[in-house]
């Protein structure tokens, strides 16, 4: 048999493959969600002034800075 033969059985096979682990990928997510859709605040509290404002500085405030100083 030739290669030519032989690749397109390969292929479905392939494609096949990938569709399982589609579907387990997929049924992994939901898992996953549905996990964190169960979790309530006081699983791992709340943000608090100190938070948020390390938040902004970190995602807001320095990259500014660096673009000022290195523009």
């Amino acid at each position: 048999m030739s290669a030519e033969g032989e690749a397109p059985a390969a292929v479905p096979a392939a494609a096949d493959g990938e569709a399982a682990f589609e579907a387990a990928m997929r049924a992994e997510l939901d898992r996953r969600i549905a996990a964190l859709a169960e979790v309530d605040e006081s699983t791992f509290g709340s943000l608090g002034r100190g938070e948020w404002a390390l938040t902004v500085l970190v995602s807001i405030v320095l990259p500014l800075l660096a673009v000022w100083v290195f523009a």
